[in-house]
């Protein structure tokens, strides 16, 4: 997004500012690094008001929390695979199965569905709820074992939506 913002006031810059003060070099320097910084603080307070409101950074960054969740906790399968071509060979290895988690945020309220699916890492997912509060700064407030899966229900960032005494 910054690269964009920077062609376009590049852009404009040079078409429209850079002609009338190109006598001045000094000033035609500060004026373009003042106009190139400006859409980068731009994204970046967006960057940050977007995070604070549940937006889609926010979201796109609980998935990566995951994501590395499964990676580094090892919770897939995989098999090493030996490849040779001529004189070298080469081990890799290949994932065989990667659990399908799905992830729903709406209005403070995030659903993760862990799979039951009889693989070798299913009781790692049915005691997750402490570690999923801590990730997640959120109170779990329900888990349900659905067909095949096992929902866990967070109320994301608690102390926001806590009511005030004279409301009760």
């Amino acid at each position: 997004m910054i690269l964009i913002s920077w062609v376009i006031v590049g852009t404009l810059y040079y078409f429209f500012i850079y002609d009338s003060i190109s006598n001045n070099i000094v000033m035609a320097v500060a004026v373009g690094v003042v106009l190139l910084l400006l859409p980068a603080i731009a994204i970046f307070l967006f960057y940050k008001w977007n995070l604070s409101r549940g937006g889609f950074f926010l979201r796109l960054e609980h998935r990566q929390w995951l994501a590395r969740m499964v990676i580094h906790g090892r919770m897939y399968n995989s098999v090493t695979v030996k490849r040779s071509s001529g004189t070298t060979s080469v081990t890799k290895e290949k994932i065989v199965y990667f659990p399908k988690i799905y992830y729903q945020y709406s209005k403070g309220l995030i659903n993760l569905r862990f799979p039951l699916d009889l693989q070798q890492h299913q009781d790692r997912f049915l005691k997750m709820k402490e570690a999923l509060e801590h990730a997640f700064y959120s109170d779990c407030i329900g888990m349900v074992e659905e067909r095949g899966y096992v929902l866990y229900k967070l109320l994301y960032d608690p102390s926001k939506r806590r009511k005030d005494v004279s409301e009760i």
